[in-house]
């Protein structure tokens, strides 16, 4: 008997992990934002810096869609990771962003922003795609 592959394991289709995946994106642009408002190397005018979280978010987005939802395809049970794992995913997979985009020339400082972006999109995406699940 052949056993075929379930690409809904763990209750979670791909078109389910979208959602989680714009809630997390924006979250985690925003929280990228506040640490360069912080620092003073964000725009403290409202419009600039409204701008800049929708366009941080959809590079989250977008980067979520290349880098994480082809591994989601393939393992089914990602799609619900727990936070201990999607944090430290979501950083890794953050850090890859400016070396794919710019080859790998940012300092180190500039991985640690990314870094931060990545953890909160991991505990965000992870949180909301359970809550979900679990309100079901």
């Amino acid at each position: 008997m052949e056993v075929q592959p379930r690409f809904d394991e763990g209750g979670v289709s791909i078109a389910q992990t979208l959602l989680p995946f714009l809630a997390a994106s924006f979250v985690s642009a925003v929280a990228f934002y506040a640490i360069l408002t912080i620092r003073g190397e964000g725009s403290r005018a409202m419009v600039e810096g409204i701008l800049g979280i929708f366009v941080f978010a959809f590079i989250a987005f977008v980067s979520a869609l290349v880098l994480v939802l082809p591994v989601m395809i393939f393992i089914p049970r990602l799609r619900r990771p727990p936070p201990l794992v999607a944090a430290p995913w979501g950083a890794a997979m953050a850090c890859l962003v400016p070396t794919v985009l710019a080859g790998g020339i940012f300092a180190r400082g500039t991985y640690a922003y990314f870094g931060v972006m990545g953890v909160t999109a991991g505990l965000v995406y992870a949180f909301s795609v359970n809550l979900r699940q679990s309100a079901k």
